[in-house]
C-alpha cells in the first residue's frame, strides 16, 4: 500500500501537482468514467489507508499521466497505468493474505440458524475473497458466512438466453458461442454446479412466451439455486427508463418490441429457489438494479431477497462486443475465469470472487467494468464451479 502510495503521490508531482477539482474535470472527458466522483473521493484515493477502486485508480492514473507527458513526452500513459496497475495488485494480494491468515475459529463461521453450510472441520471451503477484503478495512467480526456451499444438483435449474441475430438491429455473432460454452463450463461434467438436463436454453427468441415458458419451469423446479443468464441488446424506455431485452424483430428505440426484463424479475421473484443467481450481459443492464456511474455495489432496487445479480453495465452504459473475439467482452470475462481458475484459490470459486476477477479483467482491458447487487448478503459466498488452477496440497511424506 505505501508504494503504491507513492507511485501515486509522485506521478502527481510530474504531471505538476494539479488540485482534485482540476482532477475531477479531467475524469469528465469521454471515455473515462460516466459519472465522476466527487474531488474528495479523489482526494481519498492520495490519502485514505484503504484500497483504491481499480476502475477509478486507472482513470485517475491515465488522467495525470496525460497532463504529465504535456510536461515531459516520454511520459507514456499506458505504460504508467500498467506499473500502477501491478503495485494494486500486489496490495490486493497482501490484503487477502492478511484476510486468509486471520486465526478465527472455524465454529464460528456458520451464521445463527443457517443449516445449508458444511460442517466445521471443512477448512478446504473457506473463500478465496469476499467483498469485505476487496473493498474496505480488513474485518475483525464475522459479518457473513465464509463457508463456500455449493448448490445441489438435483435441485437446482438454469436458464441461458440470447438473442444474436436481428431483424432491425445489428446482429451479434458472439453471443451464441457464449451463451453455449457459458452452459457447458458451469455444467456439473465442468465442475459446475448444473447438470445438463437440468438447464434449458433458448436461442434467437421470436416471442416473449418462446422465452420466459421455459424460465417459468426452471423457476417453479428450482428449490435450491435458480441462475439465469441472458445476452443481447438491450432497449431502455424513453417514458421510465425501464429496460427490455431485444428479441429478433424487436425494432430500435422502440422497448415496446421487447421482452420487458420486469416479466423475468417476476418469475424470478416467486422462484421457490433459496439462492437466485441473474447475469445479465446487454447495454444498460445496470437498471435492473438502479446501477448508476461507476459505484462497486448496486443500489439492490430491481433485486429479490437471497439474489446476487451481475451485469455487463451501468444503467446508462453500453456493453461491448469487440470485432473478432469469439465472445462478447463481459460473457468472455466469465468464461476466462471459470475456465482459467486461481492459481493458489480455493477448491471452489465463489459469486464473489468471480465477480472480483471479472471486473478486474474488463478495467485491465479498458473495457465497461461489471456491477453487482447482493454482495452483502450470504449467496455472495455460494461456490459455483470447482477452480480449475486448484492444485491439492501434496501429502506428507513420513520417514
Amino acid at each position: 500500500m505505501k508504494n503504491l502510495n507513492d507511485a501515486l503521490h509522485e506521478l502527481h508531482r510530474q504531471a505538476g501537482r494539479p488540485s482534485m477539482r482540476d482532477l475531477q474535470s479531467d475524469l469528465k472527458a469521454p471515455g473515462l468514467l460516466l459519472v465522476p466522483p466527487s474531488h474528495t473521493r479523489i482526494h481519498d484515493v492520495f490519502t485514505r489507508p484503504r484500497l483504491p477502486q481499480c476502475e477509478l485508480l486507472a482513470c485517475l492514473v491515465r488522467a495525470m499521466a496525460w497532463r504529465a507527458r504535456t510536461l515531459d513526452s516520454s511520459v507514456d500513459p499506458e505504460a504508467e497505468w500498467a506499473r500502477v496497475f501491478k503495485l494494486w495488485l500486489t496490495a490486493d494480494d497482501e490484503r487477502q493474505t492478511r484476510y486468509q491468515s486471520l486465526e478465527l475459529p472455524l465454529t464460528r463461521l456458520e451464521p445463527e440458524g443457517h443449516s445449508g453450510v458444511q460442517s466445521a472441520d471443512r477448512t478446504d471451503q473457506l473463500p478465496f475473497a469476499s467483498s469485505q477484503a476487496m473493498s474496505g478495512p480488513l474485518i475483525t467480526g464475522l459479518p457473513r458466512a465464509f463457508a463456500a456451499h455449493r448448490p445441489d444438483p438435483a435441485a437446482s435449474r438454469a436458464f441461458f438466453l440470447g438473442t444474436s441475430h436481428y431483424s432491425e438491429l445489428s446482429d451479434i455473432p458472439a453471443i451464441e458461442a457464449g451463451l453455449h460454452d457459458l452452459r457447458a463450463a458451469l455444467s456439473t461434467s465442468n465442475g459446475g454446479s448444473f447438470t445438463e438436463s437440468h438447464a434449458a436454453t433458448v436461442h434467437n427468441p421470436h416471442q416473449p412466451a418462446q422465452a420466459l415458458d421455459p424460465l417459468r419451469r426452471a423457476a417453479e423446479e428450482a428449490t435450491d439455486t435458480l441462475l439465469v443468464y441472458i445476452a443481447g441488446h438491450g432497449l431502455a424506455s424513453s417514458d421510465n427508463g425501464d429496460l427490455s431485452l431485444a428479441m429478433v424483430g424487436s425494432r430500435p428505440h422502440l422497448s415496446y418490441t421487447a421482452l420487458p426484463y420486469n416479466w423475468i424479475r417476476e418469475l424470478v421473484s416467486h422462484s421457490p429457489a433459496a439462492r437466485r443467481i441473474i447475469i445479465l450481459d446487454c447495454c444498460y443492464s445496470g437498471r435492473v438494479t438502479g446501477a448508476m456511474g461507476d459505484m462497486e455495489e448496486l443500489a439492490p432496487v430491481a433485486a429479490v431477497e437471497g439474489s446476487y445479480v451481475i451485469t455487463s453495465s451501468t444503467a446508462t452504459g453500453i456493453s461491448m462486443a469487440l470485432p473478432g473475439e469469439r465472445y462478447t467482452a463481459f460473457t468472455g470475462q466469465i468464461l476466462r475465469t471459470v475456465s482459467e481458475g486461481v492459481p493458489g484459490g480455493p477448491p471452489v470459486l465463489d459469486l464473489d470472487t468471480i465477480y472480483r476477477l471479472v471486473s478486474v479483467g474488463l478495467v485491465q482491458r479498458n473495457l465497461p467494468k461489471a456491477q453487482r447487487s447482493g454482495s452483502s448478503n450470504g449467496i455472495s459466498a455460494l461456490g459455483l464451479v470447482a477452480n480449475r488452477a486448484h492444485t491439492a496440497a501434496a501429502p506428507e511424506t513420513t520417514m
